[in-house]
């Protein structure tokens, strides 16, 4: 099964940004599940510049995360068998 996952990452209450993740698995996923997968990739991202993370677990990342007011969510979820190819689209940019 094949997901697109549209959703938000913030850094504080106020500020927020679109983000894309196109997910594969072979067996279906739940929303619960996606909504994890979606969060922890924001987390890891996030924290992919700070120093000293090569000793942390998933927790420490989680909580540097949420300690510099990271939040992120799913708000769309797109299921298909059918491949979903990785556009590389701005969200930021696209015109309504």
């Amino acid at each position: 099964m094949n997901y697109l996952l549209i959703g938000q990452e913030r850094d504080n209450s106020v500020d927020s940004w679109p983000k894309k993740l196109v997910v594969s698995s072979k067996k279906e996923l739940t929303h619960a599940e996606l909504n994890r997968i979606f969060y922890l990739k924001c987390v890891y991202k996030f924290s992919e510049d700070a120093d000293d993370t090569e000793d942390w677990d998933e927790d420490d990342h989680i909580e540097f995360f949420e300690e510099n007011d990271g939040d992120a969510f799913v708000d769309y979820v797109l299921e298909t068998e059918e491949s979903i190819p990785e556009f590389d689209i701005d969200l930021m940019e696209v015109e309504e």
